[in-house]
């Protein structure tokens, strides 16, 4: 099955990397040469993009140095932990963090903000496990794992208590290429199937969890190493989020417009009786309506639930790019606190403002987020639930949007995550860009003020805040 290109050519880069000669990550056992990647050989402009001549050349923030240099202490005493989570809130506070840092002055922000800003407490990625991105192609482009960690457990009794090692229920890896101004974005679904690595339940979201249980001081770098090790991608960088409550977020900015693709409607097991509702269009979600927004999987319509909300979950990414491209200087000062409780992460702080200048120049039609493709839920494992990697189908994704050139192409044999028994047929990648996202609604009622309109009111509201300000100080 071939993905469809898009008319706009943009070449995507891939590291040319070496595999770790380890086995530790890998579930299953290894293939026949699976120590060493292939050698790098020519191939063809078939499923390449290539940048438009007259597009500029841009350069990543950090240098080689900066990313190979030493990290922060491991993960130190953990704070309290907090309610329940929506496992979508960490596109919240991640794009947030990366883009809106750039908007205040350089200066007084760096001195500023660095209370806010946490920096390896959940350890440091083992770069003899995990596939760094090949120097050759270093400050050219940055690959980041994003993990959402929800702490809450359910006993019994259906009370709510804290786990100090939570599950990973978000985990996305994103590929900025600086040189073509473009970004990809992978979902990999919480339930993809890893066997005795992530536990009793199989799950990927089980790892993260499982090496804090072992008192590993590098938990974080378990889960990418079996990434890297089992997808073959490169990670440089993490981030990973404690989902605080989500209406810290959004009442930030007074609520966000999203597009509600078709109606959301929840009804009781038991009675039928109906418990909840969002309408197809253009809905401003606050904090209760935007959380059933992105947890909603088994709405009228959600047939294959989680696979369903992941899709779900771009309108609000589409949103969220929107808005925050829109963002105010008091608005950004609200959020930093935010920031403080939900982020760690190993990029430094003016790295990720270096990136937020970068992602700030990136079109929408050049920002791609796909799925890693699996067979759907019908699969059990141990009593639970489980999609399983579409091996065949993910190498194809990877050739066409996350290879180098001149990397050899990938086959369903690189993919090594373990087999298990699958029926039915393999939901593809869903391959969508955010401006074909963005342009469902445009027209229809409650559509939200264009991104340049509402630039100009900011601005005028803040100049006007400040004229205020300045005469309401007594003259010397």
């Amino acid at each position: 099955m071939a993905y469809d290109k898009r008319p706009r050519q943009i070449n995507i880069s891939r590291a040319k990397t070496t595999r770790s000669a380890s086995s530790a990550h890998r579930a299953s056992p290894p293939r026949q040469a699976a120590g060493t990647r292939r050698p790098a050989s020519s191939r063809t402009a078939a499923g390449r993009r290539s940048a438009p001549a007259s597009q500029a050349r841009r350069t990543a923030p950090g240098t080689s140095a900066s990313r190979q240099g030493s990290r922060t202490a491991p993960a130190q005493a953990r704070r309290t932990r907090r309610r329940r989570k929506s496992p979508a809130r960490v596109a919240v506070i991640v794009l947030f963090t990366l883009v809106c840092l750039s908007l205040v002055g350089y200066g007084a922000l760096k001195l500023w903000s660095m209370q806010y800003f946490k920096t390896g407490e959940m350890g440091t990625l083992d770069t003899e496990e995990v596939l760094q991105t090949a120097p050759e192609y270093r400050g050219k482009q940055l690959n980041v794992l994003v993990l959402g960690i929800d702490y809450t457990t359910v006993d019994g009794n259906g009370a709510e208590t804290r786990s100090e090692n939570g599950n990973t229920d978000m985990i996305m890896y994103v590929r900025m290429d600086f040189e073509n101004d473009s970004m990809y974005m992978l979902q990999i679904p919480r339930d993809t199937f890893v066997g005795d690595a992530g536990g009793s339940a199989g799950k990927i979201n089980g790892i993260l969890p499982m090496a804090v249980n072992a008192g590993d001081e590098n938990p974080v770098s378990e889960l990418a190493g079996y990434i890297s090790q089992n997808y073959g991608l490169p990670i440089d960088k993490y981030v990973t989020i404690d989902m605080e409550s989500l209406r810290e977020i959004v009442d930030v900015f007074g609520g966000i417009s999203v597009y509600v693709p078709y109606d959301l409607v929840t009804y009781d097991e038991y009675t039928g009786a109906e418990i909840g509702r969002l309408n197809q269009g253009w809905q401003v979600l606050h904090g209760e309506s935007l959380e059933y927004f992105l947890r909603s999987r088994k709405a009228a319509g959600m047939a294959r639930s989680d696979l369903d909300r992941l899709e779900n979950q771009r309108y609000f990414y589409s949103a969220l790019f929107r808005r925050v491209k829109t963002a105010s200087v008091k608005d950004i000062v609200k959020l930093m606190p935010v920031v403080s409780k939900y982020v760690n992460t190993d990029i430094s702080m003016e790295d990720a403002m270096g990136i937020v200048v970068n992602f700030l120049s990136i079109p929408s039609e050049n920002i791609m987020v796909c799925r890693l493709p699996v067979y759907g839920s019908a699969q059990n494992y141990n009593g639970q639930s489980v999609v399983v990697t579409g091996k065949a189908e993910s190498a194809e994704l990877f050739n066409q949007y996350f290879l180098n050139e001149g990397d050899t192409p990938m086959t369903a044999a690189d993919i090594t995550t373990p087999d298990w028994p699958t029926s039915g047929g393999c939901a593809d990648a869903a391959i969508q860009w955010m401006s074909g996202i963005d342009s469902e609604g445009v027209g229809e009622a409650g559509e939200p003020v264009k991104e340049k309109q509402q630039a100009e009111k900011n601005v005028a509201a803040q100049a006007a805040s400040d004229s205020a300000s300045a005469s309401s100080v007594p003259a010397a």
